[in-house]
């Protein structure tokens, strides 16, 4: 199940303009699972928006609802990371402004909430600031 989450929501990332899952993306390369290796700078392979699954509730059983859990880690390239802080309320936004809840690769969500404020989680060996946002999702059992 954790794969197929990861999965819409970068889609949904996607369809919301924030970045891409091609590898030739001009802007946030979207990746499950993992950081991409990249070179310091503004390459693609630099800016990136990794999805991570993080365990998630037991199921609300009288709307028969899964209720995982996840994290997205936001990597900018080097120098100011002004942009990023804005990239990661825009990223929320998508995220969670759905009143009416969506359907994203054939699997309905009632709801996307963020949990806490974003983390700035410092620099890396690149110089490349990074920031992390948890959520929670209400998500359908079934596609």
């Amino acid at each position: 199940m954790s794969y197929a989450l990861v999965d819409e929501i970068l889609a949904k990332l996607s369809s919301g303009g924030l970045g891409s899952l091609s590898s030739s993306a001009t802007t946030y390369r979207l990746v499950a699972r993992a950081w991409l290796p990249g070179t310091i700078g503004g390459t693609t392979q630099a800016q990136q928006i990794a999805c991570f699954p993080t365990g998630g509730l037991p199921r609300e059983p009288e709307e028969d609802l899964d209720r995982p859990t996840f994290q997205l880690l936001f990597r900018g390239t080097s120098g100011s990371s002004t942009g990023l802080e804005q990239d990661v309320e825009t990223a929320i936004r998508i995220l969670t402004t759905s009143p009416n809840g969506f359907t994203i690769l054939n699997r309905r969500y009632a709801s996307i909430d963020s949990r806490g404020n974003m983390l700035y989680l410092g620099r890396d060996q690149n110089n490349r600031p990074m920031y992390a946002q948890n959520f929670i999702a209400w998500r359908s059992r079934t596609t």
